[in-house]
């Protein structure tokens, strides 16, 4: 046998620290993987693990359906034609006059225009961009059409031949610097990254002849040619040839060899001079041309006449009988498509008043869009504009009746749920007022202020109750315990103080967060409470001792809003992080993360059935979704700028939101 080896102390502990040294070469690259891991869990990128909900905020399809941020979309709105030519460049306040109105009366979500070469300000786009920006601002899509097959506000003055479409329209033989081909390349590559474009329409009614199947391949290589181009450079978006006219698609067999290639959706029909005629049978048969081809089906122009009369005639003459009997016209003609399978209907025209075919302020018809517009807006049955000043809170009374709303202007307004008229203006504060909750049993008011004084009044007669002084900061939201004893307040003061809602006195303070606690929730067990703050952090503690439960460190940003889910299993939390988290109330671990928002999120409240979610953020609009899961319902859009407040009706049927732009509105959900 050979001699045993010995080592010396020295050498022993040479060895040793070589071992550990190579632990630590394959130990901290695990660390830092796995560790790498779980924050790409919390990332956009991980989405499709952790929520589906976001999906994409491009107009998409599945199948013969439209979606949008992973949920079905039906466009509903109006032509507004001359907007992107040389025939008249329109003023701001046109702009937002006509979008204003086109949001708030019709509730509608999209505007049909043109995005012609004539209008592009020589390729700089300025009006262009103009456009995007108040349509974004009012959430409206925009189709932009990019060619006239005739010769309205264009430079050409005539038609356009077969010859353009087979290849007229790579050549600059229009009166424009760019031929179409490069013209639409150039533009699809400008805002290839845009998402208020809702898809590209090439060309207004195009035709070519002759008529039947030779037209019909020669619009359909122009189409498949320009559709290749276009989605080169510019993939989010998808393209729509336009309407096809009276020669190469009106048989059945023209029109389904040009929506058999690369199109991705249809415009079925242009539909004028029809008004009793609900349902065209060749629009119908083109509907189902393009569902069995999984191609969404609109109707891109839908004109009525202003004086139309009950046989379908223009009368001469303008009556509110006619406007109403256009309406009616319209309201069957929407039901009829949105029946046969289309995924939107755009009508012509919205004007400045109802001549003709369009639809001006006040007219019966904006009431028949709102009737049928869903997806990207949910119907606002009224505004109430008490206030001069930013809402800051929102609370229902839990009989639905009332509706109280905080605001800057240093009151709190009770007001009818119902119709809106004013019961109550509370004057007790002396500073803004910044948060409102209402009693359990009905009959109080908690109201918090910037000088942080909260104050409990009669929710009658508005009469003081009592003033609680114990901030010494602004306090940022209140929270009634479930059985209408105590009341807990969060402030910037880094405190939550809980305390007595009949005598006033402080039960307890919890000093847990280390910056500005921005909200507070009382679970519906009335167990525990938790608090959300600047320091990123959500905390449960116990609602009778103030004793820590533990800490949730999901956020990569101050917190600004949390609430419990009815069964009181869960919480939701919203950060500057731009996220909505839920997590589990036991202990703490992860549920989901919804995606949805591009902003910081402001406020997050739970429905009271437990089954939605809605959350606000400052990209504008409230975005309501599916609590198991994240899935988007839909996304309200009834406000001119940013929602500060949000609250559920009892029945969970109603949501009142409070925004920058002063008003309150009461949108239905279901």
């Amino acid at each position: 046998m050979g001699e045993r080896m010995v080592l010396s102390s020295g050498k022993r502990s040479l060895m040793l620290g070589l071992i550990v040294f190579l632990l630590l070469l394959v130990t901290i690259p695990i660390i830092i993987i796995t560790s790498l891991q779980r924050q790409d869990l919390r990332s956009p990128a991980a989405q499709d693990l952790r929520s589906p909900a976001a999906g994409s905020p491009f107009v998409t399809k599945s199948g013969p359906n439209l979606m949008v941020n992973g949920s079905p979309l039906r466009l509903v709105g109006y032509n507004w034609h001359w907007m992107g030519t040389a025939c008249r460049v329109p003023t701001n306040t046109e702009i937002a006059t006509t979008f204003s109105q086109i949001k708030t009366a019709s509730h509608s979500n999209v505007i049909k225009t043109a995005f012609y070469q004539s209008g592009s300000n020589k390729g700089a786009y300025i009006d262009f961009d103009r456009y995007i920006a108040y349509a974004k601002k009012y959430g409206l899509y925009i189709v932009p059409m990019l060619v006239n097959h005739w010769t309205n506000c264009e430079p050409s003055k005539a038609t356009k031949p077969s010859s353009w479409y087979q290849s007229g329209y790579k050549q600059t033989n229009d009166g424009y610097p760019l031929s179409f081909h490069d013209y639409a390349i150039k533009l699809a590559r400008h805002y290839a990254s845009e998402p208020t474009i809702a898809f590209w329409q090439l060309v207004n009614e195009p035709d070519a002849g002759p008529c039947g199947s030779v037209g019909a391949h020669i619009l359909r290589s122009f189409a498949d040619d320009m559709i290749t181009a276009l989605k080169a450079v510019d993939p989010n978006h998808m393209v729509d040839l336009g309407a096809p006219g009276e020669c190469a698609g009106d048989s059945i067999t023209g029109y389904t060899t040009i929506v058999s290639g690369k199109v991705d959706l249809c415009n079925v029909w242009d539909d004028y001079g029809q008004a009793k005629i609900v349902l065209p049978s060749q629009m119908q048969q083109r509907i189902a041309i393009c569902r069995n081809l999984n191609k969404p089906a609109f109707v891109g122009e839908s004109g009525i006449c202003a004086d139309v009369i009950a046989t379908g005639d223009c009368s001469g003459i303008v009556t509110t009988a006619t406007l109403g009997q256009r309406a009616a016209f319209f309201d069957a003609k929407l039901s009829a498509g949105f029946n046969a399978g289309l995924a939107g209907y755009i009508i012509w025209n919205k004007g400045n008043q109802s001549v003709q075919n369009d639809i001006g302020p006040g007219d019966p018809t904006e009431s028949v869009l709102a009737k049928y517009a869903f997806g990207t807006l949910k119907v606002t049955l009224y505004t109430y504009h008490g206030h001069t000043s930013i809402i800051t809170g929102i609370a229902w009374s839990p009989d639905a009746k009332r509706i109280a709303s905080a605001s800057q202007d240093e009151t709190v307004q009770v007001w009818d749920a119902t119709t809106g008229d004013n019961m109550l203006t509370y004057r007790g504060h002396t500073s803004i007022v910044t948060t409102v909750a209402w009693s359990p049993d009905g009959v109080h008011i908690a109201s918090a202020s910037q000088d942080g004084a909260v104050q409990l009044w009669n929710a009658t007669t508005g009469d003081n109750v009592l003033t609680y002084r114990g901030h010494t900061a602004t306090v940022t939201a209140l929270a009634w315990s479930p059985n209408g004893t105590r009341i807990a307040s969060s402030s910037w003061d880094k405190t939550v103080q809980v305390w007595d809602a009949t005598t006033g006195k402080r039960l307890l303070t919890y000093q847990g967060h280390s910056n500005v606690v921005r909200a507070v929730a009382w679970s519906p067990d009335g167990k525990q409470i938790t608090s959300a703050s600047d320091d990123h952090t959500v905390q449960v503690w116990d609602a009778a001792t103030g004793n820590h439960v533990y800490t949730y460190h999901g956020h990569a940003g101050p917190v600004n809003a949390v609430a419990w889910s009815p069964d009181s299993k869960r919480i939701a939390s919203g950060s500057d992080d731009h996220t909505v988290q839920v997590w589990d109330a036991t202990t703490g671990g992860d549920v989901f993360i919804y995606y949805g928002h591009s902003d910081a999120v402001k406020v997050v409240t739970w429905s009271p059935d437990g089954r939605y979610i809605a959350s606000t953020s400052l990209d504008g609009g409230v975005q309501v979704w599916k609590a198991a899961g994240g899935k988007l319902v839909f996304t309200y859009q009834g406000h001119t700028s940013i929602v500060t407040a949000l609250a559920w009706s009892p029945d969970s049927t109603l949501i009142a939101s409070g925004s920058t732009d002063l008003t309150v509105q009461v949108w239905l959900v279901e």
